[in-house]
């Protein structure tokens, strides 16, 4: 399926997905397309750092990201991990408003495979929401 937002294809399996529609009017630092991808992966970032993840903002332009596979190679501004991608995402705007899609990468590092892996996701989940607070001053 292609997503009307864009991005590489996801095998949706030890992942979060997260989605953002917001009016570029009542938040102005979303204006810019990339300088929202920045700070919505900052927001993750810093939930990530939450849960002892050493995640970062990628810097470096890449010659080309794979246009297929989200996380096969990371893009400036994708949350990576020791230079593995994480985190990536897909944004779209129309009419003074944007839509940005996302996944983060779960795996035995951040949460165990166990009866208890709901609660460990409502943890993570959790963490995630501190950082957007965080990182853009905004209340859930």
């Amino acid at each position: 399926m292609r997503r009307f937002a864009g991005g590489g294809a996801i095998l949706h399996r030890n992942e979060i997905t997260y989605s953002l529609a917001c009016s570029t009017n009542e938040f102005p630092a979303f204006r810019d397309i990339t300088k929202t991808q920045q700070l919505v992966h900052e927001a993750i970032i810093l939930g990530l750092q939450n849960l002892g993840i050493n995640a970062e903002l990628e810097r470096k332009e890449t010659e080309r990201p794979d246009p297929y596979f989200c996380f096969v190679n990371p893009s400036k501004y994708d949350v990576v991990e020791d230079g593995r991608k994480i985190g990536g995402s897909a944004q779209r705007r129309k009419n003074k408003a944007f839509f940005q899609h996302g996944s983060i990468l779960i795996d035995s590092k951040i949460t165990p495979k166990s009866r208890k892996e709901q609660k460990d996701r409502g943890k993570i989940i959790n963490s995630l929401i501190l950082g957007f607070e965080k990182r853009l001053g905004i209340t859930f």
